[in-house]
């Protein structure tokens, strides 16, 4: 695999730990905050199946959106939101970097998911897709300004989006500015992966299983940056 942003993470080359779809709420970083923590420990909370990227939601509809999420198709839930026209995004004290739907733009700006490893309930190691750096994002703000409302609720800062004109935004921006999301790292391996369009297959065969597949695999040499196969 090419362009996989992996030069910084030799873990990724080793056996994971297996993985049922279980998730300890424990085991969430305190970096995406109390809410995500909360979410999943509600006793009807819907969980996403993904080893490092699982959704959570509640709610009528939360069941059906999260439960397309699978290891490899990991933004699948925005699929079905980008069909739903009051839907938002909401930022809770927290910036663009930590904003999950960034990552589903660059999908559809073109950009592949970086491909990382588990094991299913066979002990068989899977292929998973997970989002890249996302320590440039908040670049794009200037360009969503128009877009965004702002509320406090005591000391907390909201900043909230219409989801759909979000995605269609940020998608656009990223295709035509690549270098907008690149991260203050100069030496980055994910940003540098991403920007060139992300990983694809040295073996042709691998890229033609792949896009059968799975409907969200960019064709190599149709997107930005993505090479050819030959």
């Amino acid at each position: 695999i090419r362009q996989n942003g992996d030069d910084d993470r030799p873990d990724n080359i080793k056996i994971p730990q297996s993985y049922k779809g279980d998730i300890d709420p424990e085991d969430i970083s305190p970096q995406m905050g109390i809410v995500a923590r909360r979410l999943a420990k509600r006793a009807e909370s819907h969980i996403g199946f993904h080893p490092e990227n699982a959704f959570a939601g509640i709610g009528p509809e939360a069941e059906r959106i999260i439960k397309t999420q699978t290891p490899w198709n990991v933004y699948t839930p925005y699929d079905i939101l980008m069909d739903v026209k009051k839907a938002k995004i909401v930022l809770i004290d927290v910036e663009l970097n930590k904003a999950t739907p960034v990552h589903y733009a660059e999908m559809q700006a073109g950009r592949n998911p970086f491909i990382r490893w588990y094991k299913d309930n066979n002990h068989e190691v899977r292929p998973m897709r997970v989002g890249g750096c996302s320590d440039g994002f908040e670049n794009c703000r200037p360009y969503l300004k128009d877009l965004e409302s702002l509320c406090h609720a005591g000391l907390s800062s909201w900043r909230i989006y219409p989801f759909q004109a979000f995605i269609n935004r940020l998608s656009n921006i990223i295709r035509d500015i690549p270098e907008i999301t690149r991260c203050e790292k100069p030496t980055c391996p994910r940003c540098r992966d991403c920007i060139a369009g992300g990983p694809y297959f040295s073996f042709p065969f691998l890229n033609t299983h792949l896009m059968k597949t799975s409907h969200s695999f960019c064709k190599p040499g149709k997107t930005m940056g993505i090479k050819s196969s030959k």
